[in-house]
């Protein structure tokens, strides 16, 4: 006897993008770049995740990266092979420390980068996106368990997770997530999980605006994304 909705516990429903082992790999170098170039590649690497998640946040991150970069290197290299403690401080931000934390910190979000469609996404992948969340809210209706098993709404618990489309669970996420996913600036984001924490949780989408004060407009143009758990 069949079972309906079995095909949803795949991560890649039908119709998902494949990635191939060259674009792996590839995502892999991108994050690997940092240590690869002692850091001067860190600035690059995280503007181009700012394009792609559409955040000031990896934006500062290059920024600050590349001027520590620059910073050691020039402390470690005007020491004129005489050891000075700036010069010790300088190789040490300049070697290990700069590249390491730049490319661990380029792993972790490696995969929201790359998952995330550009912002040339194309009207046929819009509407992909929203059949899959559709898809996603009668799995939720039909079988919660599962949803929660999947992680429905929580890209904060799994990067493998099933393909909902985008969902967020508002009651659950983290700020960041309000951020990255969204496009909403920091200030809105805490004031999300601020009010979130006092108030215990939101039950629709104009609760949300009106108990956290923000304009109805923001949070009607993503509506289609939110889910109240």
């Amino acid at each position: 006897m069949s079972q309906p909705g079995r095909q949803l516990v795949s991560p890649h429903p039908p119709g998902a993008p494949a990635v191939s082992r060259g674009r792996r790999a590839a995502r892999v170098l991108w994050a690997l770049l940092p240590l690869l170039t002692l850091g001067f590649a860190a600035g690059p690497v995280f503007w181009y995740a700012a394009a792609r998640l559409r955040s000031w946040v990896p934006t500062a991150c290059g920024f600050g990266y590349l001027a520590a970069t620059v910073t050691g290197f020039t402390l470690e290299s005007t020491s004129y092979n005489v050891t000075t403690p700036l010069s010790v401080a300088g190789a040490w931000i300049w070697l290990p420390v700069v590249p390491v934390v730049s490319c661990a910190h380029a792993f972790v979000i490696r995969r929201r980068v790359f998952d995330r469609p550009p912002l040339y996404a194309t009207a046929d992948f819009a509407a992909g996106q929203s059949a899959r969340r559709d898809q996603a809210r009668k799995l939720l209706a039909r079988n919660p368990e599962l949803a929660r098993k999947l992680a429905i709404g929580r890209p904060d618990l799994s990067l493998d997770r099933f393909d909902d489309g985008g969902l967020l669970d508002v009651n659950h996420v983290p700020a960041e997530f309000f951020v990255t996913a969204l496009g909403f600036d920091g200030e809105t984001a805490d004031r999300i999980t601020g009010t979130r924490e006092s108030l215990g949780r939101f039950d629709s989408a104009r609760e949300l605006a009106i108990q956290a004060d923000l304009p109805y407009d923001l949070i009607d143009n993503v509506k289609d994304r939110l889910l109240f758990l």
